[in-house]
């Protein structure tokens, strides 16, 4: 506590789809689940299809179950056929273990790893982010990072002696690299916050790189503007001078920025949500009064129709930690049900707090412009500048996002994670997709509102 609040002191005293999979000569479908029954309304549980390589002509004989996971041969995963009525659509809707086989599909794609070792990585994030969150507030703990390569590994940064945290799970054994840091990740959260705080009169954001123990003031350089389509950054043009003096700050570099976050949404109906443009993301429920509703990003309009029906507006936010709104459904069912891809739904049974979020975690997505894709967490603690008096909570990761994607679901499993905020729009590409920025989902409390975990 005394070196964090010496920290604080020097620091105020300066200045400041699962396509592309190569097809087999021979494959079958498993149709069978553990989970059947059926849910509450007329939500049925269906089984996913999952393809598998026959090399040598026989059927197998075990069921559909999570053990398939165990075996290379498994190339892809998919919805059987569409059963249930999602606002007005039929999709197939994937349980919380079949919505993370799925993922686990994506990922093997993205990292060229056979299904079974994906499922093993999970295994080893899972195990990771529970141990990190145990140790969050340890003034040795400076933050971790997945590294994705060939052979995964876990970098967890230390001040001092690690000997300080909690054991690590015998599961990472021979999976973690330890590596030296000055500042702790609570002394970095305590700095964003403080440097979030500063006025500072250029187009800038700033985040936590938990690589180089700092967090980064970024910023466009003066003269430059960043809706001129086609314009290009100096490097080598000296920062401002409050860049300059804010850099002198303990724990705080600055560099140029090639890009920067804004809303993505589009000024037009027709998309999923009509009248604003924009996704839904999840089935919610108020905190005060009970209702039932939806939501989708705050710096969307207030206007939101689905098939022509309005969706009464309630209340929203793009301002600190938030960028949400929340509509009442109008004549809709509310469930806990969330697009993950054309004519598939899965059911959000959990949300991940921010604290269980990491470099390098990975994560899926959907927007009604990109659909669906998967990525992993590059930046935590992002201050979009788009946010009125943002706080250092949004979280930027690279998997791409567009024009009307805002407000759609981030999750994993059958965890949500949080909605889509923005795209990292490139100077010289204004209009191409960009990463992703979303806000953790924790934060929609901000409007007295939480993700739905249950069929109401």
């Amino acid at each position: 506590m005394a070196r964090r609040a010496a920290l604080q002191a020097a620091f105020l005293a300066a200045s400041l789809s699962f396509s592309g999979l190569m097809a087999a000569p021979s494959v079958y479908a498993s149709a069978e689940t553990a989970s059947g029954g059926k849910s509450a309304g007329t939500e049925a549980w269906e089984p996913l299809a999952v393809v598998r390589y026959k090399p040598d002509g026989a059927a197998p004989a075990e069921p559909w179950s999570p053990s398939i996971l165990a075996d290379d041969s498994v190339l892809s995963v998919g919805p059987a056929s569409p059963t249930a009525e999602f606002y007005g659509d039929q999709v197939t809707i994937s349980n919380p273990e079949e919505a993370v086989v799925k993922d686990q599909a994506a990922y093997a794609r993205i990292q060229n790893v056979p299904l079974r070792e994906a499922a093993r990585r999970f295994a080893l994030m899972d195990q990771t982010r529970a141990w990190a969150e145990k140790n969050a507030d340890e003034e040795a703990f400076a933050g971790y990072k997945f590294d994705h390569g060939p052979d995964f590994s876990v970098d967890i940064n230390v001040v001092g002696d690690s000997g300080r945290l909690s054991p690590l799970p015998r599961e990472l054994d021979g999976q973690v690299e330890f590596t030296p840091a000055e500042f702790s990740l609570t002394e970095l959260y305590t700095i964003a916050e403080e440097l979030s705080l500063v006025e500072i009169p250029i187009v800038h954001e700033q985040w936590i790189d938990v690589d180089a123990n700092t967090v980064v003031l970024g910023y466009v350089p003066e003269g430059t503007s960043l809706l001129d389509q086609g314009a290009s950054l100096r490097d080598d043009a000296a920062p401002p001078p409050v860049v300059t003096e804010l850099a002198r700050r303990p724990g705080v570099r600055a560099k140029t920025i090639d890009s920067i976050a804004e809303p993505a949404a589009l000024l037009y109906g027709g998309l999923y949500l009509g009248g604003n443009g924009c996704t839904s993301g999840f089935g919610v429920r108020s905190s005060v009064t009970g209702e039932l509703g939806v939501s989708t990003a705050g710096h969307c309009g207030d206007t939101a129709t689905r098939q022509g029906i309005l969706l009464p507006y309630v209340y929203g936010l793009v301002a600190n930690n938030q960028d949400i709104q929340w509509h009442r459904p109008a004549s809709f069912d509310v469930t806990n049900l969330a697009y993950d891809g054309v004519g598939s739904a899965r059911r959000i049974t959990a949300v991940m707090p921010r604290s269980g979020m990491g470099t390098g975690d990975f994560m899926c997505k959907y927007g009604n412009v990109t659909h669906d894709g998967c990525g992993s967490i590059t930046d935590i603690a992002v201050a979009p500048a788009y946010v009125s008096n943002a706080r250092p909570t949004f979280i930027r990761a690279n998997v791409q996002a567009n024009n009307g994607d805002s407000g759609g679901p981030v999750y994993l499993g059958g965890t949500a994670w949080g909605t889509i905020a923005a795209k990292y729009r490139l100077v010289a590409a204004p209009d191409a997709p960009g990463d992703l920025l979303f806000m953790p989902i924790g934060y929609s409390g901000g409007i007295n509102v939480q993700a739905l975990t249950y069929s109401p």
